[in-house]
């Protein structure tokens, strides 16, 4: 017999839930490890495990995740109190912390750079309306 009037579509692995929450908990656990090792507490089992979750997260996610463990790992340090020695390193050397640029997000690319990168990876703004998604994905939004 025949199946009339049937469509056959290919199904999105991505769009999955269980393959959106494996990638989120990678990311996740990612960032914690990268968090830790800026802070010097990494363990020889984290940096295995970061170079194994390296292999199967893409540059972009990669990129980011990095980025904000770098600005929360600032942060934590800039609420931390001084040690006794550290205020008198200070004191005496008459030092001022220095503020790094590359964790000053307004100070890394300028409005030109970020105009061409955008215009090079196709981003326009947050106008949603040129996203394409299955039509499994339309179905749940009606």
């Amino acid at each position: 017999e025949e199946i009339v009037n049937e469509e056959v579509r290919p199904k999105f692995e991505c769009y999955k839930w269980e393959n959106i929450k494996l990638h989120l908990d990678r990311c996740r656990e990612y960032r914690s490890i990268h968090f830790q090792e800026l802070l010097g507490k990494t363990t020889v089992e984290q940096k295995q495990r970061a170079e194994e979750l390296e292999k199967k997260l893409d540059v972009f996610n990669l990129t980011y995740i990095r980025r904000c463990a770098e600005i929360e790992a600032k942060k934590r340090r800039d609420l931390e109190p001084e040690t006794l020695w550290e205020s008198i390193w200070n004191w005496w050397g008459g030092s001022e912390p220095a503020d790094n640029p590359e964790l000053d997000f307004e100070k890394v690319m300028t409005p030109e750079e970020k105009k061409k990168l955008y215009d090079a990876i196709g981003y326009e703004g947050e106008d949603t309306s040129t996203i394409t998604y299955p039509e499994e994905v339309n179905s749940y939004c009606l």
